[in-house]
């Protein structure tokens, strides 16, 4: 998996979590973007040559709320609500999202965005809670 990092936060950390959410989907290349002013994009994910996009951040105010949407924009029901408080959950719920998709191709099922939905708030649950990695209690006391 190759991770590029186009955006202006921490790249150490977003390959960190890029790699524990995508690596079982066998992504090929995944670029993490910042989100562009008044946007809504989070991922997308081509499978002919399984590349993943991510935008998280940018001018995004935290927390941030959102549900999968559709076609047509505009909230569809028995969708759940994700919000997320920082940019790292940002990555972690869109990346599993992403994840989601690919391991669905790969099964030769359709597209269900309802499941990568929550999947996606199945992996935001367990990411916050784990215990702090020895990174993050270093960067709280500093």
């Amino acid at each position: 998996m190759r991770i590029l990092n186009r955006s202006n936060l921490p790249t150490a950390q977003i390959r960190a979590l890029v790699r524990r959410e995508l690596l079982r989907a066998r992504p090929g290349s995944v670029l993490v973007l910042e989100r562009p002013f008044e946007s809504d994009r989070q991922g997308h994910v081509r499978y002919t040559d399984r590349r993943v996009r991510i935008w998280i951040g940018g001018t995004t105010e935290y927390p941030y709320t959102s549900t999968y949407g559709g076609p047509r924009g505009g909230e569809r029901p028995g969708f759940p609500r994700v919000t997320v408080r920082d940019w790292r959950e940002d990555l972690v719920a869109t990346a599993a999202h992403e994840a989601e998709h690919l391991r669905a191709h790969d099964r030769g099922e359709d597209d269900d965005e309802l499941a990568a939905e929550r999947r996606a708030l199945e992996r935001l649950r367990r990411h916050r809670g784990r215990a702090p990695s020895w990174w993050e209690r270093i960067r709280a006391v500093v």
